[in-house]
């Protein structure tokens, strides 16, 4: 019966005598049912307290009773106590699903909004998460722009290729390449005279390794033949 009170069926919107709820009758035969869900003025209260497990305020101490609204929102036996102002509701459009309420599981949801900003119930963790604004498509951005969400709220970023030019106003404005042209600069060729200096400065700079390794006293041919080796065992190991 619970899942025909959550589709809606027309019969139960309303019962002709007063609701004192079947597992109440059960339990308390003739005694008075206090409850204030017991209300067969708002649609479908009497059935949901008759034939559904209340996953909000269903553990409360009086054999299950709710006094008042305020007794289910304090109690520690509400799921949604921690949040908001504790308001716990049973949403009959997430209830739809006819093997969980075999095992009377009831999905339920909790005031996040008022807990925190920008944040929802989530069934699953049974918690309040942020609200993902972007994923949802709850987001205002301009052309060319995309969304990026963050915490308790969210931000527009200009697209790959697009980039803000406050020259150009809001928004994000198409980025423009120019090619730059190669530009050469012709060096003058050498003249003898830099020619004569080079050489000179590069024989210098072998005399004092020569120095340095004591080679300047061996035959130039045995000399000449070890720089050459060197040089050679120097450019094996920079390409290494």
């Amino acid at each position: 019966m619970c899942y025909y009170t959550l589709q809606r069926i027309p019969e139960l919107e309303h019962f002709s005598s007063e609701c004192r709820g079947l597992s109440f009758t059960l339990r308390y035969k003739d005694k008075r049912l206090h409850d204030y869900r017991a209300d067969d003025k708002e649609p479908y209260a009497c059935a949901l307290l008759s034939f559904c497990p209340d996953p909000c305020c269903g553990k409360m101490p009086n054999g299950g009773q709710v006094l008042s609204p305020g007794a289910c929102r304090t109690s520690a036996k509400n799921p949604c106590s921690k949040y908001g102002d504790g308001t716990c509701q049973v949403d009959f459009k997430q209830n739809q699903n006819f093997q969980p309420l075999m095992k009377n599981r009831l999905n339920f949801t909790c005031d996040c909004a008022a807990y925190r900003k920008s944040f929802v119930w989530n069934m699953r963790f049974r918690q309040c998460i942020d609200k993902d604004e972007c994923y949802d498509g709850d987001y205002t951005c301009e052309e060319n722009q995309v969304c990026r969400n963050t915490v308790g709220s969210y931000y527009c970023a200009c697209r790959r290729g697009y980039a803000s030019n406050q020259t150009l106003g809001r928004g994000c404005h198409k980025q423009e390449y120019h090619q730059v042209e190669d530009h050469f600069v012709d060096l003058p060729a050498p003249t003898e005279e830099v020619d004569v200096a080079s050489k000179s400065q590069g024989e210098d700079l072998l005399d004092k390794f020569g120095d340095f390794l004591g080679l300047n006293t061996a035959p130039p041919t045995t000399r000449s033949s070890i720089f050459t080796n060197i040089l050679m065992a120097a450019i094996v190991v920079a390409t290494i």
